[in-house]
């Protein structure tokens, strides 16, 4: 789900392997400052005094700065709502037959169905992810006019994706996802 912990203990190493665009609040300009005072890796600037960090960038943002290289923000962590759900497998040999594409893209609706569940949200829109023999990743989508709270009951519409898909491009699928988003919440659901 793209969280780390990383303990008490491991900060200062697990900061120190990052690149100091990583670190948060730190864009392009930060960096291209720090690198002006000669500071190039999180390490050096941890060596930099309040101060002289202050000086330069203001008393907040200096103070920010000499907090977050050595692991301190106390500001809250907030969930962030998803914008979709999202599964995708890779095919037991490329191909483009639709049936065999099928027996995965079941299994994958069955574990979204699962989440959508879980979330209690429903859903407007409907995604087919095709990734190509030669790599090339390709969607398509469709917009439901009511939205759909089981993702299985809508098994037809991602086989018609995918078989619209596979006759424009007729190349063998090494991977195949699907996707739901355009999420609805409370009343409206149906």
């Amino acid at each position: 789900d793209g969280l780390t912990v990383v303990k008490e203990s491991e900060v200062i190493p697990f900061l120190d392997a990052l690149p100091l665009r990583k670190l948060h609040g730190v864009g392009p300009e930060t960096v291209a400052a720090l690198e002006g005072q000669g500071i190039s890796t999180i390490s050096q600037l941890r060596q930099a005094k309040k101060e002289a960090l202050q000086k330069i960038f203001g008393a907040k943002r200096g103070l920010l700065l000499y907090e977050k290289c050595r692991g301190i923000d106390d500001s809250p962590v907030l969930e962030q709502e998803r914008k979709q759900f999202s599964r995708i497998s890779t095919l037991p040999k490329d191909t483009s037959d639709i049936d065999e594409i099928m027996i995965v893209v079941r299994e994958m609706l069955v574990d979204l169905d699962a989440k959508i569940h879980k979330k209690r949200v429903a859903f407007r829109t409907m995604s087919i992810i095709a990734i190509q023999r030669n790599l090339e990743m390709h969607t398509k989508s469709t917009t439901l006019e009511e939205p759909g709270r089981r993702v299985v009951d809508h098994e037809q519409q991602f086989r018609s994706l995918f078989t619209t898909f596979l006759q424009e491009h007729p190349v063998p699928l090494r991977r195949c996802g699907v996707s739901v988003s355009g999420f609805v919440h409370g009343p409206q659901q149906k």
